[in-house]
């Protein structure tokens, strides 16, 4: 079976102004992949947050918490 994320990011309304500092972009990004990676690419995916955002999760928290941990673009 084959897995499907699909996720959006962006601004769908309309400039206030034509110098308004909005970024007037919508993304659309999916990732299809074979359920047998689905572990591996979870945690691969874990351990990036991890690695690059550490201080987002208290240290005595599991590793697993990241699964609850959204980053967001202006991070």
């Amino acid at each position: 079976m084959q897995i499907f994320y699909v996720d959006e990011a962006g601004c769908l309304g309309t400039l206030p102004s034509a110098t308004a500092p909005i970024q007037p972009v919508f993304v659309l990004g999916g990732v299809i992949l074979h359920q047998s990676r689905l572990r591996d690419f979870t945690l691969d995916w874990l351990h990036l947050k991890d690695q690059f955002f550490p201080n987002l999760l208290n240290p005595n928290s599991d590793f697993l918490d990241w699964i609850g941990v959204e980053i967001k673009g202006a991070e």
